[in-house]
């Protein structure tokens, strides 16, 4: 029977029925953040969580053939005890490495004088900051949005060590140039993608680290889904695992 596994750390690796969890919801996002959602029902308010802040959890897929694929990698980011005259429990929340570009503040290299007391400024050196012209590279030229976002990402990953990687992106649109500051790296790939409003991001966690994806809407392949007749539940509603994917959201 096809199931759904939780894996905390590199350690334990078992349903979410095992697990003891309940109201399990996984969303993907555009051009946000990927979370997983869940609830550890009859735990006790002022207990022992079974997940400490900043745990990896990892979701896999175990279908009828025994083939395990990973759906989400994300961190523990928010535990939330709650309690009631019946019952307690404690709710969980685990984000995808978007929570980390959304932290991460975008630097972008500006040439500076080395010796700027001198007459003459001394030579020149590159050095990051955070007062950014997007669609401008260092030396006045314009560059276009692939090339921009590309910069993005890799900063993020190279400079300021995201766990993540980047498939690539080939855009040739040029941009008026923008003067902004202290931006983080999900501002300012939201900004730039405004220009392109059929492009859509998604992330493959099936590689080593996952990866993000960003396309033409138009270039992605179609694919069909099998929805259930209304009413219908899987034989083990513990173990079913509600997904959702959201829209770009307004602005």
């Amino acid at each position: 029977m096809p199931t759904w596994k939780l894996q905390q750390n590199s350690g334990t690796n078992q349903s979410f029925a095992d697990w003891g969890l309940a109201g399990v919801r996984l969303t993907f996002q555009n051009l946000d953040e990927d979370f997983l959602e869940f609830s550890h029902e009859g735990a006790s308010f002022t207990g022992d969580t079974i997940f400490a802040f900043g745990d990896k959890l990892t979701v896999t897929f175990v279908d009828d053939d025994d083939v395990a694929t990973k759906t989400f990698v994300g961190y523990v980011r928010q535990i939330l005890p709650e309690g009631e005259g019946k019952s307690e429990r404690i709710r969980y929340k685990a984000c995808n490495a978007w929570e980390w570009l959304r932290h991460v503040v975008f630097q972008q290299q500006w040439n500076f004088a080395t010796s700027p007391t001198d007459s003459d400024g001394g030579s020149l050196a590159l050095k990051y900051v955070s007062r950014v012209i997007l669609g401008q590279g260092v030396d006045g030229t314009f560059i276009d949005v692939g090339t921009i976002v590309t910069q993005v990402v890799n900063f993020a990953i190279d400079t300021a060590g995201v766990a993540m990687a980047f498939a690539g992106f080939t855009e040739g649109t040029l941009i008026p140039a923008e003067e902004t500051r202290d931006l983080t790296v999900a501002g300012v790939l939201q900004r730039l993608l405004r220009w392109l409003p059929d492009c859509v991001s998604w992330w493959d966690y099936t590689t080593t680290v996952p990866t993000l994806h960003i396309g033409h809407a138009a270039d992605l392949a179609a694919l069909d889904l099998t929805v259930p007749d209304p009413g219908t539940a899987p034989a083990d509603c513990t173990d079913a695992l509600s997904v959702m994917k959201v829209p770009r959201s307004a602005g």
